[in-house]
């Protein structure tokens, strides 16, 4: 059981993040410093590099989270494209299933490494793939509505996760937090979508530190799927089994042999 309600936010010019209580129910909120950030209806808005504190209130329930306000987006351009990719395909003409997440993703559509090409591994269905490479949890719930909700997708598939551990230094109860949030706000907008959630992949090499804190994510996903109809939990290390590093091109990243095993999860359970 997660002890916290809210994460921590990150946020930047132009980019409003919406606060997400994990119970649902409406606090009222405090800035500590109102230089950083202001709060408009239920979101924070930025108005000067710095951290802060946001504290929120409800019939004597008080919690409280960090507010990190960064002047530069460093995912700003690759939004964009994704924007225009959304609309120079027609995807928001569409009903299509959105695959939405990292460097898993992107390298599948782009074909980094040699691997199969995203779009020929799946010819003939409607799959649109939005993922951007390094993106965390925090970049995407800053980047929905220009993004994700300008199509009305038939469902989604999200790989993402491993960079808030990997790059922010999340540990485990927050990358799960960090999870929820975006999940829940995703749902919240598309109440009748089923999302496709994939399990964090374990690592090798340099890369499997972390593995704990991956690990403790994946099982929490795992039983929170099977007690939420809107949310599939798909096992990609049940197919990987102990064959990790035969599957990764650098110890992180699937090779042509591990994006066989993904599209093999991907046919065996998403329409």
């Amino acid at each position: 059981m997660l002890k916290a309600n809210f994460e921590n936010i990150y946020v930047y010019p132009g980019h409003d993040v919406l606060i997400v209580p994990l119970d649902g129910r409406k606090y009222s909120y405090s800035v500590q410093d109102e230089n950083v950030v202001k709060i408009t209806g239920n979101k924070i808005v930025y108005l000067s590099d710095g951290e802060t504190r946001v504290e929120a209130r409800l019939n004597g329930d008080v919690y409280s989270f960090n507010v990190f306000s960064r002047k530069n987006f460093r995912f700003e351009n690759d939004m964009l494209k994704v924007k225009e990719r959304i609309i120079s395909d027609k995807a928001n003409e569409r009903h299509p299933t959105v695959f939405m997440g990292d460097s898993f993703f992107q390298f599948w559509r782009d074909g980094t490494n040699g691997v199969t090409l995203f779009k020929d591994d799946f010819k003939g269905k409607d799959f649109f793939n939005i993922g951007v490479s390094a993106t965390t949890t925090h970049d995407w719930r800053t980047s929905l509505e220009d993004t994700l909700y300008l199509i009305n997708p038939k469902a989604i598939v999200l790989n993402i996760g491993i960079n808030n551990v990997d790059d922010l230094h999340e540990n485990g109860d927050e990358l799960i937090l960090s999870l929820l949030t975006l999940l829940t706000q995703i749902h919240n907008h598309y109440p009748n979508l089923i999302i496709y959630y994939i399990s964090i992949t374990r690592c090798t090499n340099d890369f499997s530190k972390n593995w704990e804190k991956h690990r403790k994510s994946n099982e929490f996903f795992r039983n929170y799927a099977s007690e939420h109809s809107f949310l599939r939990f798909l096992d990609l290390n049940s197919l990987y089994n102990d064959e990790n590093a035969a599957l990764q091109a650098d110890g992180l990243h699937p090779n042509n042999m591990g994006y066989r095993r993904f599209k093999e999860l991907i046919d065996k359970n998403v329409d």
